[in-house]
């Protein structure tokens, strides 16, 4: 049922249902007019400007509505007045994909109006005749739609101002429930710790994602951020406690094949795991809370599990907790963050209330923590270099482009900008992602020929026809970004019903013109990424290497400082802790991505391996110093912490030698500081002993490059 809620509710949904209302509505109109090419035409202009509703502030998502409205609207009638000469139709693809493609050096919104601007001209590609003056209607129709959809989602803004940031928030607490699912893994009897850590990383990545897109959302929204209201105040301080609480999970790191040594034969560790993942259930249920603008009351599930793991502990804590000091005091400072944690999520609970009396905002200067990508024509012309991701798949998909519309010119059969479209979907700016969709498209191209193909065939019904083409479609884009196979299924279904209605042709012979064209689009796009100018996600990982140790240095420095009684602002630590958390990610995601790609491309992986997770265990461990209270800090002197950092600094300064290719710095040998048992001590030990592992780790990555 939970699963069930989480997705009715969820941004994904209300996106695909404004969208399927926009798409929808034109054509069922204008059919009841007898004017439905009208109707086609304005649902084509929805459909071209809702693709670039990506969340953002509401001034971010309007100006990308004017321009996507201006974009399609020209790019429709350029096409419709030129589709009749082949050559120049070839040419203006050629430029216009370069074009479209390269306005993604503008930012994520950016990159998304050229995307749809690209759609609009494959689909006004076709060779049908027109009068000029029906280009110009087609193409004002167009822009029309657009504004259509513009209007529709502006307006349900207007009216439900904080929908789409409780939206967001939500997700992204929904997302730190899964992260903490995983970490009950490292507790359970039989599992890999390293198959867990690999498996954390990767929801890492996802989580990353989910907050950078709530801190756009929120921090360049000046409608909440100046909010003066108790909503505006609580979303932003759900957030904010959201982001702590990520730290606190983060934090839990500890030896566990240590802990599973030393507690075999116990039910401790199991008892860990079950208490954890029921705290993500119900960390997972406040996230439903907020996206379904519900209060959210708590259970009595992790409080007895809580209690029962406290028994647990009293009845080890004489005999075995004197013979096993080390692995009792991890169990301690496990039992201590579970604490910590549930605090927290309980004040996320009463958050869920809206009470007056809870979210006090925190005086932080946002603007720090949310990247600016202005549109400056300096930018345009400084990646016009081969140095440039963006710059080369635009080149690469100009030719991608050319070869599939040569390609669509000499079939004789099938729809060329179905080739078209299927290139300009699949082809990424690195091989590995374009790898993973055109498995992913080909598949569901063939499954939802196949399940299509059933339905025309069995259901006669139009009006059936026409309530499972609307479901298709609201599913299918509710799924876009999460599972893109499943989309690619819905959506084949979904254009197969379609062309049923528009051509009345037979629905054999729309099946088989899909799946050819599909198949040869998708072909010709997994070619081009492997041989025009192609790019391999080992390319970018020295650049995420680097970044991670000048975060993962700035985020220790500062939890070390607050050991030596010097001031750490509080904006100064939580913009560090972004900065570390962020990189880890993007590091994450490019090791990610280099596993998918062709076996003679994954140089180095070991080593690659070796230093993400000495990296997320770095970074893990100085959270775990951030969270210790001031009465744990105390007794831990200045000149000891000066000593560890030190070391520590060395360490990670000869590892961003290594990766540039310059001589390392002589190091002194120091021997660690710090007493048996001290929990402060052996931290700062770890995370020495952690950053060397990371300086080896890039020695050896630069030795085989």
């Amino acid at each position: 049922m939970n699963r069930l809620k989480k997705y009715i509710t969820s941004h994904q949904v209300s996106l695909a249902l404004r969208v399927t209302f926009s798409i929808v509505s034109p054509p069922i109109l204008f059919y009841y007019l007898h004017m439905l090419p009208i109707g086609a035409a304005l649902s084509l202009g929805a459909l071209g400007t809702s693709l670039t509703d990506t969340p953002g502030p509401p001034e971010h998502r309007r100006n990308g509505f004017y321009a996507s409205i201006a974009l399609n609207c020209l790019v429709a009638i350029i096409t419709g007045f030129t589709h009749s000469w082949p050559i120049i139709l070839g040419l203006e693809i050629v430029a216009f994909s370069f074009l479209l493609s390269y306005l993604s050096v503008f930012g994520t919104r950016a990159g998304s109006v050229g995307s749809m601007a690209l759609l609009i001209l494959i689909l006004n590609s076709d060779p049908s005749r027109r009068t000029q003056a029906q280009v110009l209607e087609n193409g004002l129709l167009i822009g029309l739609g657009g504004v259509w959809y513009a209007f529709l989602s502006l307006v349900l803004y207007r009216l439900f101002p904080y929908r789409l940031a409780q939206q967001a928030v939500g997700e992204s607490i929904i997302s730190t429930a899964a992260y903490m699912r995983t970490k009950a893994r490292f507790y359970r009897e039989g599992e890999s710790v390293e198959a867990a850590l690999d498996e954390l990383l990767k929801e890492q990545v996802v989580l990353q994602s989910q907050q950078d897109q709530v801190r756009e959302l929120l921090f360049k929204a000046r409608r909440i951020v100046n909010d003066s209201t108790p909503k505006g105040r609580i979303l932003l301080s759900m957030f904010l406690d959201s982001v702590d609480l990520f730290e606190g999970i983060l934090s839990t790191q500890q030896d566990y094949h240590f802990l599973q040594e030393q507690l075999e034969g116990t039910d401790v560790l199991p008892q860990i795991a079950i208490l954890i993942e029921s705290m993500a259930d119900e960390l997972e249920a406040i996230g439903i809370a907020i996206q379904a603008s519900t209060a959210f009351k708590e259970g009595d599930v992790v409080k007895a599990e809580f209690q029962k793991l406290q028994g647990s502990l009293e009845a080890l804590k004489g005999t075995w907790g004197a013979t096993h000091p080390e692995a009792w005091l991890s169990l301690q400072l496990i039992l201590s963050n579970i604490k910590d944690i549930r605090d927290r999520m309980h004040r996320l609970s009463l958050y869920t209330y809206y009470d007056t009396q809870t979210g006090a905002k925190e005086e932080l200067d946002f603007a720090r923590f949310i990247s600016h990508q202005p549109i400056d024509a300096q930018e345009f012309v400084d990646n016009l270099t081969m140095h440039s991701q963006v710059f080369r798949h635009a080149i690469r998909l100009s030719l991608a482009m050319l070869a599939g519309y040569i390609v669509s010119r000499i079939l004789p059969f099938g729809h060329g900008y179905w080739i078209l479209l299927s290139i300009s979907v699949i082809l990424k700016p690195l091989f590995g992602s374009t790898k993973k969709l055109y498995l992913q498209r080909l598949g569901g191209t063939l499954v939802g020929a196949v399940i299509g193909g059933v339905l025309l065939y069995y259901v006669t019904s139009e009006q059936v026809l026409l309530g499972l083409m609307i479901l298709m479609m609201i599913v299918g884009y509710s799924l876009l970004r999460q599972n893109y196979f499943f989309f690619c299924i819905l959506l084949t279904i979904f254009v197969l019903i379609a062309f049923h209605f528009l051509y009345h042709r037979d629905f054999k012979e729309i099946v088989e013109d899909r799946v050819i064209d599909t198949v040869i689009g998708s072909a010709i796009a997994l070619v081009s990424g492997f041989i025009f100018i192609p790019s391999w996600s080992h390319e970018t990982m020295m650049k995420n290497m680097l970044a991670m140790i000048t975060a993962g240095e700035t985020y220790f420095d500062l939890v070390a400082r607050s050991y030596t009684g010097r001031e750490v602002p509080v904006e100064d630590f939580k913009l560090a802790r972004k900065d570390a958390f962020v990189a880890l990610a993007n590091l994450s995601d490019n090791f990610q991505r280099v596993l998918t790609e062709p076996r003679s491309k994954r140089r180095n992986v070991p080593y690659m391996h070796a230093y993400v997770v000495s990296s997320q265990l770095f970074v893990a461990h100085s959270a775990s110093l951030a969270q210790y209270n001031q009465d744990q800090k105390k007794g831990f002197s200045g000149e000891k912490v000066n000593t560890i950092a030190g070391d520590v600094h060395t360490h990670l300064e000869n590892a961003r030698r290594y990766l540039q290719g310059e001589p390392p710095v002589p190091q002194v040998p120091r021997a660690a500081s710090g007493e048996a048992g001290d929990a402060v001590s052996d931290q700062f030990v770890i995370i020495d002993t952690l950053s060397r592992d990371i300086e080896n780790a890039a020695r050896k990555f630069a030795g085989a490059s």
